[in-house]
C-alpha cells in the first residue's frame, strides 16, 4: 500500500532516532498501522474499518450511544487490532489524520486551526479518557459545534477516539504524537533521500 508507506515516511520524516516505531492513520472506512526504525518503513496493516463503519454500525444512533453500544464498538475494534502484530518493541507512536488533529485541537483549546501548534501535540490516555466520557455523554448538536469540528463529522470524532482507546490499551504506549503532515509530505522525503521499497504490507 504506496499510500500507506508515504504516510509513515510522512509522520517520521522529522524525527532524529532510529528506534522502533509506529504510525496510525485513522480514515473512514479503513485504519492503516505501519511501523519502521526511525523514518525507515519497514511494514503494516490495512485494516477494513474506520470511524464511518464503526458510526454506521454498532455507534448507529440518533439518539446518545448506549453502554452496550459503546461496548460493542470497542469489541469490534479490538478484533480488528489482534491482527496487527508489529515485530519488536515499539517506542514512538505517532497519529495521522482527523481524530488526531482534532482531539489535538481540543486538548488545546483552540478556536482556529492551527496545524503548527496541533503537530507534535502530544495525546496521553488520560486527555482521551475525558474527551471520550464528554463526547459519549453530549448531543449530536453540541458535538458538532466544538471548535474545530466539521459540522458534518462531528459524530465521527467519538468512533475515532474509541478506536485511539483501544490502541492505547493494546500497545500500553504512553502517547501519541499528532502528526499534521499529508502524503505530500512523504513524497517529498522520499525524493530527497532515494525511493526504498517497502518490506512488507499485510492486508
Amino acid at each position: 500500500n504506496e499510500e500507506a508507506r508515504l504516510t509513515y515516511i510522512s509522520a517520521t520524516s522529522e524525527v532524529n532516532h532510529k528506534d522502533p516505531s509506529m504510525v496510525v492513520d485513522i480514515g473512514g472506512g479503513s485504519t492503516e498501522i505501519t511501523w519502521g526504525l526511525g523514518s525507515r518503513f519497514d511494514g503494516g496493516r490495512s485494516l477494513k474499518f474506520g470511524t464511518v463503519k464503526l458510526f454506521e454500525g454498532p455507534l448507529d444512533s440518533k439518539e446518545l450511544p448506549s453502554i452496550e453500544q459503546l461496548d460493542l464498538a470497542r469489541s469490534e475494534i479490538d478484533t480488528y487490532l489482534k491482527r496487527v502484530t508489529p515485530l519488536g518493541n515499539l517506542n514512538h507512536y505517532y497519529g495521522t489524520a482527523g481524530s488526531f488533529t482534532h482531539l489535538a485541537a481540543l486538548d488545546l483549546k483552540l478556536e482556529n486551526y492551527s496545524p503548527d501548534a496541533i503537530h507534535g501535540h502530544r495525546l496521553t490516555k488520560e486527555s482521551l479518557d475525558f474527551w471520550i466520557q464528554n463526547l459519549s455523554t453530549m448531543p449530536k448538536e453540541e458535538r458538532n459545534l466544538l471548535p474545530g469540528a466539521d459540522p458534518e463529522r462531528g459524530d465521527l470524532l467519538l468512533a475515532g477516539s474509541l478506536i485511539i482507546e483501544r490502541l492505547f490499551i493494546k500497545f500500553k504506549n504512553p502517547d501519541f504524537q499528532v502528526v499534521d503532515r499529508g502524503v505530500r509530505y512523504g513524497k517529498l522525503f522520499d525524493m530527497l533521500r532515494g525511493f526504498t521499497p517497502p518490506v512488507q504490507f499485510a492486508a
